[in-house]
Order: C-alpha cells, then structure tokens, then sequence
C-alpha cells in the first residue's frame, strides 16, 4: 500500500510538472528522430533552463506586482475578492486529493485519445493550467454528491475533452503569429483569447499592424520594448503612489516598505518587473526553439499532425509593442470595470467585488493584443483588449454568482474555468446526478463527431 501510495504521488507530481512533462516529450521526439545521446541531453537540459526562466520571471513579476495591488485595494476601501487559481487548488488538494489526483490523470489519458483518434488533435503541455480545471471539476462533482469514482471518471472526461478541444478554439490565430502550425496556446482564457481575435477582425485592419505605430524621431527609444515598459510600469507606480498620498497617507510605505521614498521604490519596481518580462521572453525562446522539432518527431511516429499546446508567453516575442499596449489597455479596461463591479454589487449584492489585478492584466492584456494584432492590426489591438479586457474582469464574479465557487474568500480566474464551472454548476442544479451520464454522452459524441478523416489531416484548420 505505501508504495502505490509512492508511486501514485510520484505520478501526479510529474503530470502535473510542465518542464518534466514537456521534457520527456522533446526526449520522446529526439529518440524517434534518432539524435544521439548528447543531442538529447542537450536539448532537455536547455529546455529545463528554458522552464526555470519562465518560473523564475514569475517571482519578478509577481513581486513587483504585490505593492501597486496593495496601494489599489487598500485605497478603495473594499473587501474584494482576488482570484488565486493555486488557493483555489491548495483547498482543493486538503479536501479531496484522492478525487484531485485521480481526475489529474484520467484527463492526462483522454487528452491522448482525442488526440490520437481525432481531428482534435492537441497534447496540452500547460500542466498548471490543466490542474485549475481539473480543481473546478473536483469542487463542483463533490458538492454534486457524486460517490469518488464518479467524480474520478467525470472530471477526468470534462477536463480532457477541455484539454484536447480547447487549444483548438484559437489555433489558426497562433499559426499567424509564430508562422507555424505546429503550436498553439494552452491557457485557461482560450474562450476570450478567440472572442478578442474575432472582434479585432471585426473592427480593425491586419496589414495595419501594432509594431509599425509610428513613433516621432524624438520618442525612438520607445521601439526598445525593455525600456517602454520600464517607463509606463514607472509611470503606473508613480500616478497610483501620488493618489494613495493624498486619499490614505501611511499607505505608500505601507506597500514599500518603511523609509523607502515613493519615487524611489517606484523605480526599483518598474525595472523589477521589466527584469521578470525580459527572463520570461528568454525561456519562451529556449522551449519554443526545443519543442518545435521535438514535437514534429512525436507526431509523425504515434500522432499524425499532433500540435503542442504551450502557455500564453510563446506569443509575446512575436510583438513586443503589442505585449505593451495590450498590457496598458487592459489595465484601464480593469479599472473602469472596478467602478461598475461596485455599482453592480450595489444593486445586485449577491454578484461579489473582484479587485483589479495587475497581474492579469499583464497576461491576458498582452495576449489579447498577441492575438488580435494579425486580425485587425493596431486598431484591432487597441479596441479588442479595452472591451474584452472589461469583461474578463467581471469572470470571476460570475464563477461565484452562478458557479457557487468560492474557496477562502477567492476563486479561479480563467474565463475556461468560469465558463466550465458555471455550466456543470447549471447542470447539477436541473438533472442532478445524471451529469454523469451526459458527461460519459458527450464524450462519446467528441469520439464519434470529431473522428479524423482517413487522410489523417486535422479538420480543425
């Protein structure tokens, strides 16, 4: 029993492990092309170094993030919720980690039967990503009532069917950005990230594109994305800094830190969090140019036209001006959202306050823009992330209003998981159990209506 315990813990923590997993995959793929030994050795070991930038910028990132949502949330005086997918799965793994770690690797499985047997041909390699559904699944099936091998089957089957239909949603728009169809993005917004793509192509023109904005001779240096983002983030800090000062004196040093000038810290943390973006587009680089080749390797031996779906950053090289904007954008899409979430709450308590998040706004804003940019090009960005960023605000509040989940005062941010959880919740509430047996149908029907065409080709082109 201990080992099976062992090995049970073993399995979960590698599945769920994106630099291992992706890792045996680039090795899978050397070994099928017949590398030698130190070409193998080689590529995972950059792939690895690739997944420890992409991992260490989040500290970066992240901490630098930290006073400017202290100083925002504080000033506005409210109680808010901020969505924390990892608290959301940290509640999730005390309460019901047979369930969790069971629904973790049935989804593993069914991702690789669609795979292999139908059009839907996309392996998700965003193993973090994956684990937010599969925590949906585990809360939303255990307040069902549904006895543990149910939960186990049915989570298993809704997070792979996401896994391997998902990534399909926005794949002709990854192939535009990275100019290979080989990648698409394996992300918990996918459904806004298409939303965005479309209405980009609706209002704006392609050939118009974000990272030829002309910039007056004077403002050159601007084109160095490096030093753009340093002075808005300085910018960002200092105008929210001069605001706290008036409205709540004590909390600038408060989210400083005692003694620190506000000028001062506004510096250290605009180029903080420019050193966290500059990592991360380092490893994006190092994985991307590993699991290309790799990949093209693996499915050409076990899944004809396999495509590797890899987490949002693999888009922001491709428009460093757009990862910008969209950055900046989203986040006044996120603060004029703010004030109508207050007026909502108001008239509509039930419907919770959701703080802004810089964070998000940061990483959805950038791939909105990544990904409305070859649709309709600078207006397409700019108008795309500043509508849909405004909605994306709003997700979390709908998977607490109708989704009925709420774990410690937070909730899962990911508009896939808003609208995953809202329609199992939906579900539960008018069949009850039955669930089961229309999630066990609808996989049925994604094997029989998704069936790839004798030639082998995707039809999801």
């Amino acid at each position: 029993m201990g080992f099976f315990v062992f090995l049970l813990d073993f399995l979960i923590q590698l599945l769920s492990n994106a630099s291992i997993l992706i890792s045996l995959f680039i090795m899978a793929g050397m070994m099928v092309r017949k590398k030698k030994t130190t070409e193998i050795i080689t590529s995972i070991i950059k792939t690895l170094l690739g997944f420890n930038l992409i991992s260490g910028s989040s500290t970066f990132i992240v901490g630098s993030i930290i006073p400017l949502n202290t100083m925002t949330a504080t000033a506005f005086g409210f109680t808010g919720v901020v969505p924390s997918n990892e608290a959301c799965y940290g509640a999730a793994a005390g309460q019901f980690g047979t369930a969790l770690s069971g629904i973790i690797i049935a989804a593993m499985a069914i991702n690789i039967v669609i795979a292999k047997f139908t059009r839907f041909s996309f392996i998700y390699l965003t193993g973090h990503e994956m684990m937010w559904v599969s925590t949906c699944c585990a809360f939303v099936f255990s307040a069902a009532g549904l006895p543990l091998w149910q939960i186990i089957v049915a989570g298993g089957l809704v997070t792979g069917m996401y896994m391997a239909i998902f990534p399909s949603l926005i794949h002709k728009d990854v192939c535009k950005i990275t100019g290979s169809q080989e990648i698409s993005i394996a992300h918990t917004g996918s459904v806004l990230y298409w939303v965005a793509a479309r209405f980009a192509a609706l209002v704006g023109d392609p050939k118009d594109s974000i990272e030829d904005a002309k910039i007056p001779e004077g403002m050159a240096f601007l084109k160095d994305w490096n030093v753009s983002l340093s002075l808005v983030m300085f910018a960002l800090y200092f105008v929210v800094s001069v605001v706290c000062l008036i409205a709540v004196p004590g909390l600038v040093e408060k989210a400083f830190g005692e003694g620190v000038n506000f000028i001062i810290g506004s510096i250290n943390y605009a180029l903080q969090f420019t050193t966290g973006v500059f990592i991360l587009m380092a490893g994006v680089r190092l994985v991307v140019g590993e699991i290309v080749p790799s990949f093209r390797g693996i499915s050409e031996k076990f899944i004809p036209n396999a495509v590797a779906s890899l987490d949002i950053p693999i888009v922001y090289p491709y428009y460093p001006t757009g990862t910008l904007v969209g950055f900046l954008c989203c986040t006044v899409a996120f603060i004029l959202a703010f004030f109508v979430n207050i007026a909502l709450h108001n008239a509509v308590p039930a419907f919770p306050v959701i703080l802004p998040n810089v964070i998000n706004a940061f990483y959805y804003g950038a791939t909105y823009a990544c990904v409305a940019n070859p649709n309709g090009g600078k207006r397409g960005v700019i108008l795309a992330t500043l509508i849909i960023g405004f909605f994306t605000h709003f997700a979390p509040g709908f998977l607490i209003w109708l989704g009925g989940l709420e774990v410690s005062g937070t909730t899962f941010g990911g508009a896939d998981t808003v609208l995953i959880g809202v329609i199992l919740n939906t579900l539960n509430k008018f069949i009850g159990n039955a669930v089961f047996y229309v999630i066990i149908a609808l996989f049925v029907l994604v094997l029989v209506f998704g069936h790839r065409k004798k030639d082998g080709k995707k039809e999801v082109e």
